[in-house]
């Protein structure tokens, strides 16, 4: 994510390479995070094979040129795990679902437009901080104050973000129990039975939109 909102800060894309920069976006991605890289063609079956792997390689070498080959990009990701062990004595031995709760809250804060320009270090303290307090009896003000200066921050400039990240993490949550209470245990949505017809249409249509406005949510 960190690359590709980078990338197209500095470069103009085509809506139908959307999906080819993201998937080149994770390649270098997985080559910088990950002990066994992704490869070319796993990314092209990622894509339904709408790219070919000769124009994955090129785009890699566009993206990383357009990054100037910047990318030790420092991610909220990146602090976590250092401030988890500034904890308090009796947060550690729930460390492991602390950090489990924290990065799941991250990642939805990094899919959000409003946490773009919103220092790493920040967005790190402010979800190992809401992780904290869904786990333990504590408040956020106590926790700006616990974790802003480890991060070199002021207290109370952390405490706005602590609340939106807090409110963010209680909207997804509802919407998901607003969605299981609607889902009746043991019922299957109602599917049409498929014909001869529709099953050969279905197999000429590629099953990953290339285009993003092809995707309806």
């Amino acid at each position: 994510v960190n690359f590709l909102d980078r990338f197209l800060c500095v470069q103009d894309v085509h809506r139908n390479k959307l999906q080819l920069v993201g998937g080149v976006c994770l390649l270098i991605a997985s080559k910088l995070r990950q002990c066994r890289s992704l490869t070319i063609s796993l990314i092209c079956y990622f894509t339904d094979y709408s790219v070919d792997e000769e124009s994955v390689k090129q785009w890699e070498a566009l993206v990383l040129a357009k990054l100037k080959w910047d990318v030790a990009g420092i991610t909220g990701f990146d602090f976590v795990d250092h401030l988890l062990t500034r904890l308090p004595k009796p947060y550690q031995p729930h460390s492991q679902m602390i950090r489990r709760h924290a990065l799941t809250f991250l990642s939805l804060c990094l899919i959000e437009i409003d946490f773009m320009q919103v220092p790493a270090s920040v967005i790190g303290a402010c979800v190992l901080s809401v992780a904290v307090r869904r786990l333990a009896p504590t408040t956020l003000d106590k926790m700006s104050e616990l974790l802003g200066p480890l991060i070199r921050t002021v207290p109370k400039s952390l405490s706005p973000y602590l609340r939106r990240v807090d409110l963010l993490v209680s909207e997804n949550l509802s919407s998901v129990q607003q969605q299981t209470s609607n889902t009746k245990p043991g019922s299957l949505p109602h599917t049409k039975h498929a014909t001869s017809t529709d099953s050969q249409e279905a197999t000429n249509l590629q099953e990953t939109p290339t285009d993003v406005l092809d995707v309806h949510l």
